[in-house]
């Protein structure tokens, strides 16, 4: 029997499948976020007058598989906005049966209604897995853009 992998918006409902993913991917980053920040989080995620949009991946309708996070910025480069794929996981069990490029797939679907010139992401290149499955879709020269970050104390 063929598994049918389902992407949509979250929903208000979904906190408790979110939530479990979120955590799961903080585990997966060795990071820990406090209850306040994934109360935050969630709370943008659900909020339409913030431009930071969650979907997740269903398998056979019922089983939340993966989360995907992304977010919507103007471009000084382009007409259309830039689509930022912020976060990506899939539960560990459910790892290897499509939800991830379902994910993508569904980020990308989400971009081009916004009409935005281009969906970019980061990537840790020692996460083996998430290589496999963004490799797939690197239109770029690996190592040619590198990221600079300065955190800030807000």
């Amino acid at each position: 029997m063929t598994e049918q992998i389902i992407v949509r918006a979250l929903a208000a409902d979904d906190r408790m499948g979110w939530e479990a993913l979120w955590q799961g991917y903080q585990h997966h980053l060795q990071s820990k976020l406090p209850d306040t920040a994934v109360a935050e989080t969630w709370l943008k995620l659900t909020d339409e007058h913030v431009p930071l949009f969650g979907v997740a991946a269903f398998i056979d309708t019922y089983r939340m598989a993966g989360i995907a996070h992304y977010s919507l910025a103007p471009s000084s480069w382009s007409k259309g906005p830039m689509c930022h794929l912020q976060d990506l996981f899939i539960g560990p069990d459910l790892r290897g049966r499509g939800a991830g490029h379902a994910l993508v797939e569904g980020v990308f679907s989400a971009a081009d209604k916004e009409k935005c010139s281009q969906v970019y992401w980061h990537l840790n290149r020692s996460d083996f897995r998430a290589k496999l499955l963004f490799d797939v879709y690197n239109a770029g020269q690996e190592g040619k853009i590198v990221q600079v970050r300065r955190n800030l104390s807000r």
